[in-house]
């Protein structure tokens, strides 16, 4: 792991050490619950059943969870401590293979449950909720196999970047960027009014007796 710091892209532009740095990201989640929250209170009473409000609603709760996980490396604590217990009951030299197989298995959940969730939002006529259900999605699995710590992917997460600025900044500020917009185009369309379908016309009259 020292190593891997030591190797770490170092920026040299103001812009690309801010999107390296937590304290960006953690107001991007911010940003992110406050427009979820907002979809959240203004589909109450426009969207039919409970179902919007409250993917919305979840979709706060967990994106400030995240920002407090990582303004407190609650991610990291719990990597070191899977590493120890690893070390402990001598798994630690032989993990590579267990990260291997535990990454794949996260994708292949992650897709079967893209393919069903996205059917089923679709099935129930809830395609408004698809853009936020599948970056929401991408980023739990993002976040899970990062945690992971994975050799080769700590390696193109880490070790490559764009204009200085890391993969894994890149990609979970794109996720969550996405996320958010989503919400904001839930609550601009929750705010709009229905348009009720004009009267129909009145039929002929019917001839007097």
């Amino acid at each position: 792991m020292s190593s891997l710091r030591s190797r770490t892209i170092v920026p040299m532009e103001p812009l690309a050490t801010a999107l390296n740095g937590s304290a960006l990201r953690i107001a991007a989640y911010v940003v992110a619950a406050g427009v979820a929250l907002v979809a959240a209170r203004r589909s109450v009473g426009v969207e039919r059943g409970r179902l919007v409000p409250a993917f919305w609603a979840s979709v706060a709760v967990l994106l400030v969870l995240l920002a407090i996980g990582r303004e407190f490396s609650v991610a990291g604590r719990l990597a070191d401590a899977g590493r120890d217990i690893f070390d402990n009951a001598g798994w630690y030299a032989g993990r590579r293979p267990i990260q291997k197989l535990l990454i794949l298995a996260i994708l292949l959940g992650a897709a079967a449950a893209a393919i069903t969730g996205g059917a089923t939002l679709v099935a129930r006529e809830r395609r408004q909720l698809l853009a936020g259900f599948l970056a929401m999605l991408a980023l739990a699995t993002f976040l899970v196999v990062r945690a992971i710590s994975w050799h080769s992917v700590d390696d193109v997460l880490y070790r490559h970047a764009i204009a200085d600025v890391q993969i894994s900044a890149l990609a979970e500020l794109t996720i969550v960027a996405v996320a958010a917009c989503a919400a904001g185009a839930a609550a601009a369309g929750a705010s709009r009014p229905l348009q009720r379908p004009p009267d129909a016309p009145a039929g002929p009259a019917s001839p007097s007796s």
